[in-house]
């Protein structure tokens, strides 16, 4: 519009003309070669109007400080830039809400003037016609939480999302790991709390005490591991979705097209790559490395989340960079006044000299840094300029003396390099900038909104995340192994059990060496309780070093299944045959880290199979020498305010 195209001419015009080095820093002695050009515009036939008003200006810039987010804080301090972003991304949502929300009583929105009819007519304000422009992938996501939390569906168009990045990708991720592992309670636990299984609260609640609701999901999940390994993954993930009637439940939610569209897409790129994969396994570790180490990995282009029509149709957050070309109705630059000045915590400093040469220094001396940072200012410039002409009818913008304002592209315009105070910052705003073209004001706030949008049926491009009942606690329950009553790590418990554990185990050892100590002396020092457990425990037989093994409840659980295993084919058949042995634990060991140990963990095994162990009653028995046992006996044993150490004394006393 003309009122657009008058308020970037205001906003570049004072300096080009002030300025020694012009509006984009190109000028010097012999000329400038990119130069600020006022043009004209034709206009367009129609008007913004806002909550039934003609919109004041084109380009709005909202001024906050520090006292406009904190009653008691020094308006002469710059903001941070964390509290910045916060507040900022808030306020613009709420600001987006009351706009939407005017529009849907029909007063906001553009009147169309057409010849052809006498009185114009009022065409309402969508969320599409709203587009929000920043400069980081955090700052779009910070806006997008922000709208979401309001109700109010938007779509981030960064240059090149994954589908692996998407929500539903995790949630997808705890299911697969339970189906390939129906047997670990853990992982099952995970799975059901997921999104895609969207269990009530009350239900999962019921599977603490209700063994048979527990034997129901589990013989599920050993159906979903035998369709997996019978057909295949997509095989597998359409039973899910029929299963847990995942297609209908989510299309009734907001984002729900979105969140289906991704899952199958998943579907697809793990079936194709299951094909030049060896095992369910070894897909679970493809997945994981494209979730959580994608720098690692060279990703490839069908990865790229697909567009859906119903995107077009929601408020479009993109940055700066990628908006170039492209034009808005309203565009909003929440965090235009942040900058990043070059600095000696740079690892790497780059900059051109004076014969136009690019140079990349890892020492750069004050020269160097300011050179690099005039580069930077004028970057900074030329992004604003493209920020500030992607809007057809208004721009809002913030104004902010954040950390380093006086350096930002901003502070250049107005000439407010040398300014000491933040105040000056807005001073000189209003003082420089014609008020018939430029509105500066307060940044509203719409802490108790009066208008929120109505939620749209085909809405956020992710769910968010399920709010759980915090007036009805869940208590605290574990299902855990005898051995786990017996044998804590040595001075820290990897699990909440284990740490339990020791806590009382030391306890009691240190209520033994010190009888006349109180209660409180007692448990004053955790650190030296667990040291006492530590040195009190016995040492485990020093077959084949294992000082760099990892702790905690995976590896744990590997060294139990090599034993299993073993077990399950003949400890002595397994102890008299090396080869045996080293394929048992290769099978248990193709992916992750533990393939790097399959060598250390065969001699281990081997010589554990052969190693005598003392008997109470004398004499001494080892693994490869039984004739009559059984692998892992199952019984369930519930305990609630026992003690532990108690009990393992009873269970001694009556097996051993």
């Amino acid at each position: 519009s003309k009122q657009m195209v008058a308020a970037v001419n205001a906003l570049f015009r004072p300096a080009e003309q002030s300025a020694a080095r012009q509006a984009f820093l190109f000028a010097d002695g012999g000329g400038n070669p990119l130069p600020f050009t006022e043009v004209n515009a034709r206009g367009v036939k129609a008007e913004l109007v806002i909550d039934g008003q003609a919109a004041a200006a084109a380009l709005t810039l909202w001024t906050a400080s520090a006292g406009s987010f904190d009653e008691g804080a020094d308006d002469s301090k710059a903001l941070s830039k964390t509290l910045y972003r916060e507040q900022l991304a808030g306020r613009v949502a709420d600001y987006i809400g009351a706009l939407l929300g005017s529009a849907a009583a029909g007063r906001t929105g553009f009147m169309l003037r057409q010849e052809a009819v006498a009185e114009p007519t009022l065409q309402p304000l969508q969320s599409k016609d709203i587009a929000i422009l920043v400069s980081t992938h955090q700052e779009g996501h910070l806006i997008q939480q922000q709208l979401r939390e309001r109700g109010m569906a938007s779509v981030y168009l960064s240059d090149r999302n994954s589908v692996y990045d998407s929500e539903v990708a995790g949630d997808l991720y705890l299911l697969l790991q339970a189906c390939a592992e129906p047997a670990n309670q853990q992982a099952l636990l995970n799975a059901l709390y997921t999104p895609l299984v969207a269990l009530p609260l009350a239900q999962l609640d019921a599977l603490r005490h209700d063994d048979r609701l527990w034997q129901q999901y589990q013989e599920w999940f050993y159906q979903f591991s035998h369709c997996w390994h019978q057909y295949g993954v997509l095989a597998l993930i359409r039973q899910l979705v029929q299963q847990f009637k995942v297609a209908e439940r989510v299309l009734a939610n907001a984002g729900g097209e979105r969140y289906l569209t991704d899952l199958l897409h998943l579907a697809e790129l793990l079936q194709q790559a299951s094909v030049k994969l060896d095992g369910v396994h070894a897909l679970l570790r493809y997945f994981y490395q494209h979730l959580y180490q994608q720098e690692a990995i060279a990703q490839p282009a069908d990865d790229q989340i697909v567009r859906l029509e119903s995107d077009a149709e929601l408020i479009q957050i993109v940055t700066i960079h990628k908006s170039k070309g492209l034009e808005y109705p309203l565009v909003f630059l929440p965090f235009i006044s942040l900058c990043r000045p070059v600095s000696n915590d740079d690892r790497l400093v780059s900059f051109h000299n004076e014969a136009g040469e690019l140079v990349q220094s890892l020492t750069p001396g004050k020269l160097e840094l300011a050179t690099a940072d005039q580069e930077r200012l004028g970057e900074d410039i030329r992004k604003l300029y493209v920020a500030v002409t992607r809007a057809k009818y208004a721009t809002w913008l913030s104004l902010s003396p954040v950390a380093d304002w006086q350096r930002s592209a901003l502070a250049y315009l107005l000439g407010c390099e040398q300014a000491t105070e933040p105040l000056q910052l807005l001073q000189q705003a209003k003082a420089l900038w014609p008020a018939n073209d430029i509105q500066v004001v307060a940044l509203p706030d719409f802490s108790a909104p009066q208008h929120l949008p109505p939620a749209h049926s085909g809405s956020a491009s992710q769910f968010a995340a399920r709010q759980r009942n915090t007036a009805q606690p869940f208590e605290s329950w574990w299902i855990a192994s005898y051995s786990a009553l017996t044998y804590g790590a040595a001075s820290q418990g990897d699990t909440a059990l284990e740490h339990n554990l020791l806590e009382e185990q030391a306890s009691a050892l240190l209520a033994e060496a010190m009888p006349n100590a109180s209660p409180a002396a007692l448990a004053a020092d955790s650190a030296a309780q667990f040291a006492a457990v530590a040195q009190s425990l016995p040492a485990t037989p020093d077959l084949v070093s294992l000082h760099d093994f990892p702790r905690g409840a995976g590896p744990g659980t590997l060294l139990h299944n090599l034993l299993q295993d073993a077990a399950e084919h003949g400890f002595a058949a397994v102890a008299a045959d090396p080869e045996l042995c080293q394929s048992l634990v290769a099978r248990r060991c193709r992916h992750g880290s533990w393939a790097q140990r399959t060598e250390l963990l065969s001699r281990w095994l081997h010589g554990y199979l052969q190693l005598s162990f003392p008997l109470p009653g004398g004499g001494q028995v080892a693994l490869n020498a039984l004739r009559s046992y059984r692998a892992e006996p199952e019984f369930w044993f519930a305990v609630q305010g026992v003690s532990t150490r108690q009990l393992d004394k009873r269970v001694k006393a009556a097996v051993l």
